[in-house]
């Protein structure tokens, strides 16, 4: 079997070494991404939203996208959106996992190449906002055998509900 090899885009850089030219690499992602969700059939006004919530979460990481991590999500979804409705961290976070799977999909390689740091969403399931509170008390009992602060230690939800049999944990 032979080895991959990374295909660069005629149009890509051949560095990020300046600001200027990382700034325009990452507009460039941007600008792709668009056309991407675009071609896709997905109607203007979302398209706007999702490039939105992007620009917004990497204006406050204050790093180049290539340079997020999880922290930065966690982050993000603690302290930048803390009394937003749940709703709106739940859009927000899946429009930024959205434009990470895009990158690690469509740009994975040429990102590594040029940078040197491997793109990975900073939305996980760990981190991701889910419907109210007591699904992350349920999940976490239920994977570690232990609850943390707050939570009653059961893996029912207050209503005397289930777990989702979707919910799924390492181990």
């Amino acid at each position: 079997m032979g080895s991959l090899a990374v295909v660069r885009d005629i149009r890509s850089p051949r560095s990020v070494d300046t600001p200027a030219a990382a700034a325009d690499y990452q507009q460039d992602l941007l600008a792709e991404y668009v056309l991407a969700r675009s071609a896709h059939g997905v109607t203007d006004a979302t398209v706007r939203g999702d490039l939105a919530a992007v620009e917004e979460f990497l204006t406050w990481a204050g790093c180049w996208a290539w340079e997020v991590t999880s922290r930065h999500g966690d982050r993000f979804l603690a302290e930048a959106q803390r009394g937003k409705a749940v709703k709106t961290r739940q859009v927000k976070a899946a429009r930024i996992a959205g434009f990470y799977r895009f990158l690690e999909i469509r740009y994975q390689g040429e990102i590594h190449a040029l940078t040197r740091h491997v793109v990975a969403s900073p939305i996980d399931a760990v981190n991701r906002p889910t419907n109210g509170g007591c699904a992350c008390h349920r999940r976490w009992a239920s994977w570690s055998g232990s609850s943390p602060a707050g939570a009653t230690g059961s893996t029912r939800h207050a209503s005397g509900a289930p777990p989702r049999a979707t919910t799924r944990w390492p181990g």
